[in-house]
This record gives structure tokens, C-alpha cells and sequence, in this order.
């Protein structure tokens, strides 16, 4: 009789996951106040699928702005793929909670499921800082037992704003039971001033434009840092994003931003994420993730359009507080990417005024793997992804999975030593 019983509960047990349409694995979805008049983050939280109650906390800030996170989950680096036929799920060989507590959030407010209450959006990264921190604090009183484990924050595209800002608000707060030890930026938007000259030269390089645009453009981006030395961003923004439209044209770009080995098929995201759409719009996913009654966008416009005058606001001071304050750097670029290219980010990162500048500029690339190559002074470390667009989980799974790992242990990338440069 006991054996009947087990084989039973065995099979129902079956059942029940076959039915599920997260296969079991759907984790943790939930809401945390972030404001006074209650304007909340969503989350999604993967536990470890090694050792969660000992495994690093991994936050991923998608950027856009307005962007959600769901689009890593089931695009990039979460536990799940979809068919896009039948809009079932499948694991992820390469999910970044194979070893790592991994949060996804949507936000600024009214980014995913993050509906807002004000009628305000974010304006500047001081807002969006602290309502990371609120966030941060709120789901850690929710989760015990994850105060003061090791929290690596990093996130992609303009990220690169939020990641420099949340990182820098939390280790000059010294809040003890928030135990940030490093950062990480993917194809990040970090500081204009250097990234978008770099457009041009990219572009050039990559046959992509002619002579006579290049000229066009670059003068364009020379004007855009003379208004950004004398505190114009306004005209800045308005220069810098003439010269990004010589080189893009004003319809539809003549290649894909993202990636430039393939054509826009679905501009303007290039990428087919129809598919999303129509799974998280299904009834039994809505009542899963309990978001029943919001909307949800792949990218919210009010998001992005509230934060028009952040875009020039320089985030590398940040960093190098962090850097020069004992926290790690990772900054990784998937080098057919176009719109965060890796021109930019390397002038970017070389420009970074932190004490060990001058030696992280002079140090000599090495190869990582079969990945890429990188270089690495002391605790910030650059990577060029090879053959990899602005999604680099995507486009290298095995790549950055490998790379968030080594990261996560410490380094160096190729030999699992810290290199003592």
C-alpha cells in the first residue's frame, strides 16, 4: 500500500509539472513599494540552480530606456526560451542562475509591469538610484536570509546609466545587510561625450557609411562635445543625435543598430519579439505572475521620453568612485554591435579618471578563449566580445555565461588567477 501511494504522488507530481507551463521552475514573481504614493517594482526572481543559500544575488537591469527585463528572461540570459510557434517554454542551457540568485527588475517606474501611480516618470539617475535602493531594501526584508550576501549588480544598454548609479547611491550609503561587491555593464550607454564620435569612426571601419558621411558626421559629434564642455545638453543632445541621423538616416536604419551582420527586419527593435507579447498575454501566464489587471510593453515610450535629458549626463565618475572604493568592474561589448559599439566603450573606459587610469590604458589586450579578448587592471576589467551584437547573452550564450561566472569568482579570464597588474 505505501508503495502504491508513493507511485501515485509520483505521478501526480508529474502531472502537475507537465501542466505547468513554467516546467516547474517559474520562481518568484512580486511587487515592491517604491515611492510614497506607492508606485511599485515588479520582479522576477530565479533562485540558484546550484546552491541558493549560498550563491551570489544577481540583480539584471535591462535598459532602453523603458525597456523590460523580461525581454533577457526569455531572450538572453534567463532560465527559458519560447517557441515561437507554439509559445510553449524550454530551458535555457546558458540561464545566469546556474549558479547565482538571479533578479530581474522592471524599471524605471512604468517600465514591464511597473505601472506607475505618479503621474511623473523618472527624470535623472538620482531618481532612479534611489528608487533601486527602496527596491533593494524592500526585497531583502522580504527575503531574510539573502541579507548580506555577496550582490553583483549589472544590467545592458542604458544600463549603463543605471548600473554606475545604483551601484555608486548603495556603496556610499554603507547599508550592512546590502553587500554589493561588484558591478557589471554590457554594451553600456555610459558617458556620451566619448561614446557617440565613436559612431562614426565605427562605421567607416565597418564599411557602413562613406567618406563624405563620416565628415559629415564627425563634425557634427566635435560641435556636440564643444556644447558638452560648455553645459549645453540640450544642443548636445540635438547635435549629437543629427550626427547619429546622417550615418541612420531619418527612416528606417540602412543596417541593423544591434547587430550589423544582419538586416532590420522588424524595426525598430530589428528583432522579432512578437512572440513575448504573445505569451505573456495568454490568461494562465497573467494569473501565474499575478500582474492580472496591468499592462505590460516590451519598451514604454513615456519611460524613455522622461529621461531625455539624462541621456548626456556622464555616469563614469560613478565608476571610478567604485573602482577607486574596492569594488570590481566588468564592462563587456559584443563587437558587431553598432549602437553601443566597442569603439566607444573602450574610449569610454580609458577616460574613466580613476587611480589606476594611466595603467589600464597602457595594458595590452590578451585573448579570452575563444570568446574574445580583454583587458584588466586591478579590480575593472574590459572585454570585446567577438561576433556578438548588443545582446551579447544572446547572440554568445556559452560566452557570457562563462564570463558572469569568472566574474562572480573573481577573475582573470582566461586562467581563473587574479592577474596582479
Amino acid at each position: 500500500m505505501r508503495n502504491s501511494t508513493i507511485l501515485l504522488l509520483a505521478a501526480l507530481a508529474l502531472i502537475a509539472v507537465a501542466d505547468d507551463p513554467f516546467l516547474g521552475h517559474k520562481g518568484e514573481t512580486g511587487f515592491i513599494t517604491v515611492t510614497p504614493q506607492q508606485d511599485e517594482l515588479f520582479y522576477w526572481f530565479f533562485p540558484s540552480q546550484a546552491d541558493p543559500s549560498k550563491d551570489p544575488l544577481v540583480i539584471w537591469l535591462t535598459g532602453g530606456p523603458g525597456c523590460s527585463s523580461e525581454l533577457a528572461i526569455f531572450m538572453e540570459n534567463g532560465p527559458f526560451k519560447i517557441d515561437p510557434s507554439t509559445l510553449k517554454l524550454s530551458f535555457n542551457d546558458y540561464s545566469w542562475n546556474k549558479g547565482a540568485n538571479l533578479i530581474y527588475v522592471d524599471q524605471p517606474i512604468g517600465t514591464g509591469y511597473s505601472n506607475p501611480v505618479r503621474s511623473d516618470y523618472d527624470q535623472n539617475e538620482d531618481q532612479v538610484a534611489l528608487h533601486l535602493y527602496t527596491f533593494i531594501q524592500g526585497w531583502l526584508d522580504k527575503h531574510q536570509s539573502f541579507k548580506g550576501r555577496e550582490l553583483f549588480i549589472i544590467g545592458e544598454s542604458y544600463a549603463g546609466h543605471y548600473v554606475p548609479a545604483i551601484s555608486a547611491y548603495i556603496a556610499k550609503h554603507k547599508t550592512p545587510e546590502i553587500n554589493l561587491i561588484g558591478f557589471g555593464i554590457g554594451n553600456g550607454l555610459v558617458n556620451a561625450y566619448y561614446q557617440y564620435p565613436a559612431y562614426a569612426t565605427f562605421a567607416l571601419d565597418n564599411k557602413l557609411i562613406s567618406q563624405s558621411t563620416f565628415q559629415q558626421a564627425k563634425q557634427l559629434f566635435t560641435q556636440c562635445q564643444q556644447d558638452l564642455d560648455n553645459g549645453d545638453k540640450q544642443q548636445a543632445y540635438f547635435d549629437c543625435q543629427s550626427g547619429l541621423s546622417d550615418i541612420l538616416g531619418f527612416g528606417t536604419p540602412p543596417f541593423n543598430v544591434y547587430d550589423i551582420r544582419k538586416p532590420c527586419t522588424y524595426p525598430p527593435l530589428c528583432y522579432d519579439t512578437s512572440y513575448i507579447d504573445d505569451f505573456l498575454a495568454q490568461d494562465e501566464i497573467i494569473d501565474a505572475l499575478g500582474v492580472k489587471g496591468r499592462d505590460w510593453s516590451e519598451c514604454d515610450a513615456q519611460v524613455h521620453a522622461a529621461l531625455q535629458d539624462d541621456w548626456f549626463t556622464n555616469l563614469s565618475d560613478d565608476i571610478s568612485y567604485l573602482l577607486d572604493n574596492g569594488y570590481t568592474g566588468l564592462i563587456y561589448y559584443g563587437d558587431v554591435d553598432f549602437i553601443c559599439n566597442w569603439y566607444g566603450g573602450m574610449d569610454m573606459a580609458n577616460n574613466i579618471n580613476w587611480s589606476r587610469k594611466a595603467g589600464f590604458n597602457s595594458a595590452a589586450f590578451q585573448q579570452w578563449k575563444s570568446y574574445g579578448e580583454f583587458k584588466q587592471v586591478g579590480p575593472l576589467t574590459f572585454v570585446r566580445v567577438f561576433q556578438s551584437g548588443h545582446l551579447v547573452p544572446m547572440d554568445n550564450p556559452a560566452g557570457a555565461l562563462d564570463l558572469l561566472e569568472t566574474f562572480l569568482k573573481g577573475w582573470a579570464i582566461p586562467t581563473h588567477q587574479l592577474l596582479s597588474q
